[in-house]
């Protein structure tokens, strides 16, 4: 079966790139499978996690159809698999499998996107129709949470979609931790995912000798700096910028607990990262994050923007010690029990197969 994946480059820091990558890596594996990547950050020429202005996306947007349809011409590809952000990404990756299925090619268009709740809420009716067409079967597409399985039910009625979360590579035996009070943030610091909110909370923790490692870079990065160092916090707080490879590794091997008290989330992969080298995570309960962390078992949930529930969750974790532990080890449980390569890679490849059957019967 031959495979065209068209999505970020891996190199990139977002979550949606890593799985990408992972995705990658593991179809390579499996036996039988032709897998050719479209990366769509080289053919865009994007640098980085830049964003693009209305008039640099549609310029984007012409170059990367062309060389897609090409790509489909050469390669020839049984199926696509389009992986899809929020926003300007919903309508190109349709466009993506409405040039596939003129070809008579099927598409798996994964749903990654954290706005894809306000995005499909807000969709006029033309474009509802649009996507209801392009995506009806044989195309399938993949959300990651039974949540968003059921707005798409909700808002795109004919639309198959399949729930799979994301995996990540499992950690074992899960690294010790040190029992230190060292936080961890790792994300694109853009205000969304919560670093200023995660700041305020460390001034106000009870626990003062608490440490606070972020890891990322964006546009809101400055504002985070300078916010330390007004609340006098930078013997405490320290920034990484971004990390990949083994600074990665050792960013998570060196912190307690990871905090994401982001606005708005999917199923965010730093989570599943941290958690599966047995870190427990302080984070809130938007997006898939509730199916995949609970209260008081894997972590700490938090309502978004309460800095003082935050500070306090802060606190605890930071002068109890053994809760951090088993709340590390129940982390690490979850995703060796449903977020794994090896758990949820065949279910993507079993996709791959089900909207080729399809094809096959509608032919």
């Amino acid at each position: 079966m031959k495979i065209l994946v068209a999505g970020q480059d891996p190199s990139l820091p977002g979550g949606m790139a890593k799985y990408v990558g992972g995705l990658l890596a593991y179809l390579g594996t499996v036996p039988e499978m032709e897998v050719e990547f479209f990366n769509e950050t080289s053919v865009k020429g994007r640098a980085g996690m830049s964003s693009a202005t209305l008039l640099t996306a549609a310029r984007e947007f012409g170059v990367s159809m062309r060389a897609f349809k090409q790509r489909l011409k050469c390669f020839r590809p049984d199926a696509v698999h389009l992986h899809m952000a929020h926003g300007l990404s919903v309508m190109e990756k349709s466009f993506m499998a409405a040039a596939a299925a003129g070809r008579g090619i099927p598409a798996v268009v994964h749903l990654h996107g954290a706005g894809l709740e306000d995005t499909l809420t807000a969709l006029p009716l033309w474009r509802r129709r649009w996507l209801m067409k392009v995506l009806a079967p044989p195309n399938h597409v993949i959300v990651l949470s039974d949540g968003m399985a059921e707005l798409i039910a909700r808002h795109l009625p004919g639309v198959c979609a399949a729930v799979i979360p994301n995996a990540v590579a499992l950690v074992s035996p899960a690294p010790p931790l040190r029992s230190q009070a060292t936080f961890g943030f790792i994300g694109f610091m853009d205000g969304r995912k919560g670093e200023g909110d995660l700041i305020h909370a460390l001034a106000k923790s009870a626990h003062t000798a608490s440490r606070l490692v972020l890891a990322g870079d964006g546009p809101a990065r400055a504002d985070a700096e300078a916010l330390a160092q007004m609340l006098g916090l930078t013997g405490r707080v320290c920034f990484l910028g971004n990390i990949d490879g083994p600074e990665k590794d050792a960013f998570f091997r060196g912190i307690d607990v990871l905090c994401l008290p982001s606005s708005a989330e999917n199923l965010p992969i730093s989570l599943l990262e941290a958690m599966a080298e047995g870190r427990p995570v302080i984070t809130t309960p938007v997006g898939a994050i509730p199916e995949l962390v609970a209260d008081g078992a894997q972590g700490w949930l938090v309502p978004v923007g309460d800095i003082e529930a935050l500070a306090a969750a802060l606190s605890e974790a930071a002068s109890e010690p053994e809760q951090v532990k088993r709340r590390g080890r129940a982390a690490w449980e979850r995703i060796a029990s449903g977020y794994t390569w090896e758990i949820n890679g065949p279910k993507v490849t079993a996709l791959y197969e089900a909207v080729q059957h399809v094809r096959h019967e509608n032919a």
